[in-house]
């Protein structure tokens, strides 16, 4: 292609000189000599024409490939701005859900009267091992300290457990390390929690023998001088069996979900008071069974003759 464009050029031009010698000739030569002029065009005419169909094809290739050059480079131009709205979306999407996520904490945090530091897990233990741990973007520089209770909007996360200047390990309640005092709901039966490990699972113990562990009862800390009372824990689910010795254990499903940990706040100082069971979110108000419709054939006979007398009257 690139032979016959050379060619091409090159007959063009020879043309375009001959033109010009023959607008010359014009402007010379009087109307006797229109003749040579004409027959020059006539020579030069069907090379005109011939010149022009072999050109014409060849310029449209390099129009069409400069078109689908320019289209490509919209097409990219177009792409890109897609994307970028795309992630502007997506960062306004996450804003919104971790601003979510502080002001439940916030709240949880000011219903208790706890002072919280907030922060972030940026790291997530080996939680399918013995250790359940995570790290957080918040250490000694931000008051964090080692065996501060941590908390997210549903309820207790685990204990501050290595800390540095910027960042610290939290070990999750579910952590079999984790030793924590805790009391059942309504009552003040004491008792401890325990963490059983990958299953995500906690365990309760009641010191109290004698005392019943109902599935649906729930389980807050018990405030101390190490930690922060009033913190929701969990809902007990089952008693684990073979624990009706001197002690009860029984299977809580903690409030918090710890394969979803996002958002987290660390106790940095309890209240002067324990906030009691006020933080523990409200039971669902249960559903009125539905009056079972009476079959016809179960009417009485003397109320459909009241019926029909009635009727009659």
């Amino acid at each position: 292609m690139g032979r016959d464009s050379r060619r091409a050029r090159l007959l063009l031009f020879a043309l375009l000189a001959t033109a010009l010698v023959l607008i010359t000739v014009d402007y010379r030569v009087n109307g006797a000599d229109s003749r040579l002029r004409s027959g020059l065009h006539d020579v030069v005419g069907p090379v005109e024409r011939g010149l022009g169909a072999v050109v014409s094809p060849v310029t449209t290739i390099f129009d069409d490939q400069k078109k689908a050059t320019n289209e490509r480079k919209r097409a990219d131009q177009l792409a890109g701005q897609v994307d970028a709205l795309k992630r502007q979306l997506a960062a306004g999407a996450e804003a919104q859900r971790v601003a979510s996520q502080l002001a439940k904490l916030r709240l949880l945090a000011d219903k208790g009267s706890y002072t919280i530091v907030p922060g972030r897990v940026i790291a997530v233990g080996d939680v399918t091992g013995t250790e359940q741990t995570v790290d957080i973007d918040a250490g000694s520089d931000n008051g964090l300290s080692t065996g501060q209770l941590v908390i997210n909007s549903g309820g207790l996360v685990g204990v501050v457990q290595r800390i540095g200047s910027n960042t610290s390990t939290v070990r999750l309640a579910s952590d079999p390390a984790t030793t924590i005092g805790a009391r059942l709901e309504g009552s003040r039966a004491l008792g401890l929690i325990t963490g059983a490990g990958p299953s995500g699972k906690i365990i309760f113990t009641l010191y109290d023998p004698t005392l019943p562990i109902k599935p649906g009862s729930r389980v807050v800390t018990y405030g101390s001088q190490d930690y922060a009372g009033g913190v929701p824990v969990g809902t007990i689910t089952k008693q684990v069996q073979g624990s009706e010795g001197l002690t009860r254990r029984a299977e809580v499903q903690p409030f918090a979900n710890f394969g979803t940990l996002d958002v987290v706040g660390v106790v940095v100082r309890r209240p002067a008071t324990d906030p009691g069971d006020r933080l523990l979110p409200p039971r669902p108000v249960p559903k009125p069974a539905p009056t079972p419709a009476v079959p016809a054939a179960q009417v009485p006979a003397a109320a459909t003759s009241q019926t029909t007398s009635g009727r009659q009257r």
